[in-house]
């Protein structure tokens, strides 16, 4: 259960007090006490929230009512899970009725077997790669695609316009909380990568200006390069794209963000590094809300003389108002005022504005949210340690009463406060905790926070393959090119704008800091232009076509080097040992057809004793990336038919291939039986594909359980292999068949020993389960929705 579920219970000998409490206690302050940050400018803030959405997001539990019952969570205060209301103390300032509670469900979790640790769903991937744009989910991802163009163009809004640039598009009109913001506007929030878009309208135009930034590059490649499709033009886009993000980030945002800290906590890139660990920490999704404190009270909009558009527009009513971008001028007014505006200052004296402490999303809820206190909430709910345990982890000191921690927090009666209501610094939240730091020299955050942030994004760094200054992902002159982009320069090529900050992220007050887009560099395209003639002339060809020959000569070498390993076979007569000559003919087509192939947990394969390899089924090119993995004296099981393709046919069975008839299924169990007698006999091992017929969709078939009837029968172990997705590469439907990369998983074998005929259906779901998982993962890494 979360840390503070059962009221009363005491950790380190103190109970956790109410989170609502902490937030008035501590975060709360009077109005006018607010201060600006005269060194940091508002996009400063809505960069950190972008790229947030860019990094991470844990969904909520589906379920809107317990699992045990028909009460309505939303509008019941009862604690049952996933239901963790947020309690309300006495005396509450705004919330007179302390039966009354604010609405707070659990994040969803990852599913487990037994008596497990809670770990919560990661929705996102977890690199810093455009998914925020792109989506990460293939379904998501070709929805913001518009294939009528074949121009590798994203979708835009095809009703209304911005002054001739274009909107995001719209959802679906259903039941969604832009449509009760607009009123009779009936204004849908907008269909982004990443369903947070329209939350806060700053948030929506950066959305905006990124979409037409990857159309605006898509189009200056396809003018460079009228040879290359839909897909490519997409794709090439997107790698810009990324980069561009990369570059921001940690160029421009860290170096303020950390300060002092920051070259000591992400030195500068050495290259890929495959053993660190880049997915996104727990506790980098509270820390990195640190954010939430330097949103100013009201949205302000700028005309193109960077005068104030009145009136101001409260915070606490713009939230899913996306009607007014559509409405009241485009994207151009807020993105004047994140250049010249500032953000909030942050300090111990004034933390969260009321409007986010008070009335968060108010407009399309029965009650206004307390932002602090959900942040906090949440930290109990993944189940974080307090604050001294992150001390500990990042090599700072402990405090242990009001001297210790007033000392670290440079502030006696604000520790006291803090050990009032926790007893001791042990149990403070994390994200109030860290936030009371004052900033490190030169930064934006204390201490803790910059250990913890930096941390993140140096794993992110080190652990990218595909980071824009990894050897091999773009050209030499392409980083060159690439290294002078700006943000300035991206809102110069979208929008109307004509005079931007030059240092986009530091406080500016207009015309001071701000230049004509005329002095801010252009990014260079010249290096992507294809110097291929043969390139050129192949891309001219229609798809289909291209994909008939290439699959026409995938078959021709397949029985041309057939004929070669049956001469080589016969001597020696019906040979497993023969496999090997097919396996070393067909190897040389992943470099003709440049299908890159990475095997990951090859040590699993290292056994000398028998075994049962089962691998998921997608395509006829399993035969080539099969080759890639196959072990010696393995023996594969394929379906009849194959023995009659010829010369095929002919070296499979010299090779000592198990030929079954499926329309026989006595006469397949027989088989099924005479090999489990040989596997031990012979020191064999024999192949499977236990969903036994290729599956195009995306997914796996539910499995046969011949090999697992067979693994038990010969009390072998299993040995789960399992194969990408092909569609980065490689569609039927679509006809598509262009170089791309594969990954193969081979995963620890599975133990059948003591097992017996009963066992079967639950070890074939077992099996099953763990090989979906697996696919789901390292397709991730190779589709164009995802890393």
């Amino acid at each position: 259960m979360p840390r503070g579920w059962t009221e009363g219970k005491r950790f380190s000998g103190f109970p956790l007090p109410l989170v609502r409490q902490v937030s008035n206690k501590i975060v709360r302050f009077p109005p006018e006490q607010l201060r600006m940050d005269q060194q940091r400018s508002l996009m400063f803030m809505q960069w950190g929230q972008f790229i947030d959405h860019d990094l991470d997001f844990s969904p909520e539990t589906p379920a809107r009512v317990p699992f045990g019952g028909e009460t309505d969570c939303d509008t019941s205060c009862a604690k049952e899970p996933p239901c963790f209301p947020i309690q309300i103390p006495p005396n509450d300032p705004r919330i007179t009725n302390r039966r009354d509670c604010l609405p707070f469900f659990r994040s969803a979790a990852t599913c487990t077997r037994g008596r497990a640790v809670r770990e919560q769903i990661k929705a996102l991937t977890s690199f810093l790669d455009g998914s925020v744009v792109y989506g990460s989910e293939g379904a998501v991802a070709e929805r913001l695609r518009d294939r009528s163009s074949q121009r590798g163009l994203l979708a835009v809004n095809h009703n209304f316009t911005d002054r001739g640039r274009a909107s995001m598009p719209f959802g679906p009109m259903r039941k969604e909380p832009c449509l009760k913001a607009s009123g009779a506007a009936r204004i849908p929030c907008f269909l982004a990568g990443d369903t947070r878009a329209s939350e806060m309208l700053e948030l929506a135009c950066m959305h905006t200006l990124f979409v037409q930034e990857h159309n605006r590059l898509a189009g200056k490649l396809r003018s460079l390069n009228p040879h290359w499709n839909d897909e490519r033009l997409c794709q090439e886009a997107r790698k810009i794209l990324r980069a561009m993000i990369q570059i921001i980030t940690y160029r421009d945002y860290l170096p303020l963000l950390l300060g002092c800290r920051f070259r000591r906590l992400i030195p500068r890139y050495q290259g890929y590094n495959e053993s660190v660990d880049s997915r996104i920490s727990n506790v980098f999704t509270l820390a990195f809300r640190f954010a939430h404190a330097s949103i100013p009270p009201t949205v302000r909009r700028l005309d193109e003389y960077c005068r104030p558009i009145t009136p101001e527009i409260q915070l606490r009513t713009s939230f899913f108002a996306v009607w007014r971008i559509i409405q009241e001028g485009g994207i151009d007014p807020y993105l004047r005022s994140l250049m010249a505006n500032q953000a909030k200052l942050m300090t111990q004296q004034q933390m969260v504005v009321g409007e986010l402490q008070d009335q968060l999303f108010e407009q399309v809820e029965r009650i206004g949210f307390d932002l602090a206190a959900l942040n906090m909430q949440r930290s109990r709910d993944h189940g974080l340690p307090g604050y001294n345990s992150w001390r500990k982890f990042c090599g700072l000191s402990q405090p242990s009463g009001v001297k210790s921690f007033g000392h670290v927090l440079r502030n006696r009666n604000l520790a006291r406060k803090f050990l009032k209501l926790y007893g001791t610094p042990k149990n403070i939240d994390i994200w109030i905790g860290a936030l009371a730091e004052p900033f490190v020299k030169g930064g934006r955050v204390g201490p803790l926070m910059a250990c913890l942030i930096g941390t993140q994004f140096r794993n992110i760094l080190d652990g990218d393959r595909f980071w824009w200054q990894n050897a091999g992902v773009f050209t030499p002159r392409q980083r060159c090119s690439l290294a002078k982009i700006s943000l300035s320069r991206i809102i110069c090529d979208n929008t109307h704008i004509t005079k931007v900050s030059r240092n986009i992220f530091r406080a500016n007050r207009y015309p001071r800091g701000f230049v004509s887009c005329s002095q801010i560099p252009k990014l260079d395209l010249t290096p992507w232009k294809s110097k291929s003639t043969k390139e050129q002339v192949l891309y001219q060809v229609k798809p289909a076509f291209r994909f008939f020959c290439k699959m026409t000569f995938y078959k021709l070498w397949l029985f041309t080097i057939s004929i070669g390993a049956a001469i080589l076979s016969i001597p020696r007569g019906r040979n497993v040992d023969n496999m090997m000559f097919l396996r070393t003919l067909t190897m040389p087509l992943k470099y003709i057809f440049g299908i890159q192939i990475v095997v990951k947990g090859k040590e699993n394969l290292r056994t000398k004793k028998p075994f049962v390899l089962v691998l998921n089924h997608q395509t006829s090119l399993d035969i080539l990336v099969m080759m890639e993995i196959l072990p010696r004296r393995c023996v594969p099981i394929a379906k009849k038919e194959i023995l009659y393709m010829g010369t095929f046919g002919l070296a499979c069975w010299l090779a000592g291939v198990i030929f079954i008839d499926r329309k026989r299924r006595e006469e397949s169990i027989s088989t099924l039986t005479e090999v489990a007698h040989s596997l031990h006999k012979d020191n064999l091992r024999v192949l499977i594909f236990p969903e036994g017929t290729r599956n195009h969709g995306g997914s796996m078939l539910p499995f046969k359980r011949g090999a697992f009837q067979l693994a038990v029968k010969a009390q072998v172990p299993i040995i789960p292999v399992v194969f990408s997705s092909y569609n980065n590469f490689y569609n039927q439907k679509e006809k598509k068949f262009t170089p791309g990369k594969m990954i193969i998983q081979i995963l620890p074998e599975v133990e059948t020993l003591g097992l017996g005929p009963d066992d079967v259906p639950k070890l074939t779901e077992q099996v099953r389960d763990s090989m979906l998982s697996a696919y789901q993962g390292i397709s991730g890494m190779t589709n164009g929705a995802s890393h």
